[in-house]
């Protein structure tokens, strides 16, 4: 019982603000993202994901956290073959918190392209659309590079399936 106590209590001291924290300022940043994707039902469709973006961080205040605004592009299921790959591009903007070495943030994108679905018996097609996401990311930071781990889920409406699919990234950034 003591553990998680004592783990708990070290997560909250590692993400305490520290008050001899430097002040934020704005940066650019550029990212490279590897993970997987899921969408589907009974016949799934996604796999391996590679991308890379660009992110403007704003601090609001000089404070610790701030916003975000930037452009996205992915390459889904390249791992499957060109005709079952995927094409998006997408804008996204969000809010983010900064304490230490931990980096955490959260927001909101909108790929645009092309993506592959199945119906669950197994006609497939490429359908063209917008497919809103909400992402969550955190990550440790150093000087001038960040490493983190992203979720995020996607809403998918097309004409063989609809639902929710979703994605989980590496993300490494450099500013």
């Amino acid at each position: 019982m003591k553990r998680p106590a004592a783990l708990l209590a070290w997560a909250a001291l590692a993400v305490a603000p520290s008050s001899a924290a430097a002040e934020e300022k704005p940066t650019i940043s550029t990212e490279a993202r590897a993970g997987w994707t899921v969408l589907g039902g009974e016949r799934v469709t996604g796999g391996f994901t590679v991308g890379a973006g660009a992110r403007y961080l704003q601090p609001l205040d000089g404070g610790p956290w701030g916003l975000y605004g930037g452009l996205g592009v992915a390459a889904v299921g390249v791992s499957d073959g060109w005709y079952w790959m995927g094409l998006l591009a997408s804008p996204e903007a969000g809010a983010w918190w900064a304490s230490g070495a931990w980096h955490i943030s959260t927001g909101l994108g909108l790929p645009a392209g092309q993506l592959p679905t199945c119906t669950d018996w197994g006609l497939c097609i490429r359908s063209w659309g917008l497919y809103p996401e909400v992402a969550a990311r955190i990550a440790v930071r150093g000087e001038s590079v960040r490493i983190g781990l992203e979720a995020s889920g996607m809403l998918v409406r097309t004409l063989p399936w609809s639902g929710l699919g979703g994605q989980v990234r590496i993300v490494g950034a450099h500013r």
